[in-house]
């Protein structure tokens, strides 16, 4: 099947997955309101650089476990108060690309009509303008990590508390697995990358709560019920007739699309999916 960044938001879009999507964000805020009695919730501790580090060598050992794989070359980390500039600067042309095709997608141009310079020139500095801004804002989001796919690099927040940095780690380092096991690791395949990360991150999150019987990794990984409850919203809102344009979804929503579709998928087919999807068997989404 395709996972380019248009099938999956159509695929999302699918009014059928409505229903169990209730459900699960029901179960998620069901856990989220009844933390375990007998276990600590102690978010308390910040770490160094060294003990980030450490923390990362940790974090992929328990990925690579839970997907199955063996990955010989290992990322750099840098921790520092902001993201690189050149990083943010070389992330803007491939993602005007991206969002300028979900634009051409969804309103079927043939290339006919795009044939004029003007046009084109016209978009790309636009929707140029549009990935910087986001960028930007990534930037700014204390809550973030960021994975560089050229230089194999993980950027984070310096001073994170430890729970929340065991989250954001473990969802880059699936990100570097893609980089270094699927050859299509480009953003036209974004929301399937981010829902495959988002999946490996809660599976490890809750594996280190369970084993240290620490209810703050639940707490602090509690983005990821959020973007359930949005892509509900979203779901109810396509349901009542609200006009939904794919290349909005992807600028503002590929995380929460990406995340809801492997959640259902998971759902019905179990946490073997993760695996299956770096051996390019997407069937599951169907």
């Amino acid at each position: 099947m395709d996972i380019d960044n248009l099938s999956l938001i159509n695929l999302f879009l699918d009014k059928t997955k409505r229903e169990p999507l209730e459900e699960l964000v029901e179960m998620g805020k069901n856990k989220l309101a009844n933390p375990p009695k007998v276990w600590a919730n102690s978010c308390k501790e910040r770490c160094t650089n060294d003990e980030a580090w450490y923390l990362l060598i940790d974090m992929s050992l328990r990925v690579d476990d839970f997907l199955g794989v063996q990955i010989k070359d290992f990322p750099s980390l840098h921790c520092g108060s902001s993201y690189p500039l050149p990083f943010v600067l070389s992330s803007v042309p491939s993602m005007s690309g991206v969002v300028f095709g979900l634009y051409l997608a969804n309103k079927a141009v043939s290339l006919e009509q795009i044939s004029e310079a003007n046009v084109i020139l016209g978009a790309s500095v636009f929707l140029s303008g549009v990935s910087t801004a986001l960028l930007i804002n990534a930037v700014r989001d204390n809550n973030s990590g960021l994975y560089n796919r050229k230089t194999k690099k993980i950027t984070v927040k310096r001073a994170e508390f430890k729970q929340r940095l065991s989250s954001i780690l473990a969802h880059e380092y699936t990100h570097h697995i893609q980089n270094e096991r699927i050859p299509f690791f480009h953003p036209n395949y974004k929301v399937f990358f981010e829902g495959h990360a988002m999946g490996v991150e809660k599976h490890i999150t809750e594996t280190l709560a369970e084993e240290k019987k620490d209810f703050a990794y639940i707490q602090q990984s509690n983005h990821l019920q959020s973007h359930l409850e949005v892509a509900l919203e979203i779901l109810q809102d396509y349901k009542q007739g609200k006009t939904i344009n794919p290349a909005e979804l992807f600028l503002t929503y590929r995380h929460t699309i990406g995340h809801a579709l492997f959640q259902l998928a998971e759902r019905k087919h179990g946490k073997e999916i993760y695996a299956d999807a770096l051996k390019g068997n997407y069937s599951f989404l169907e």
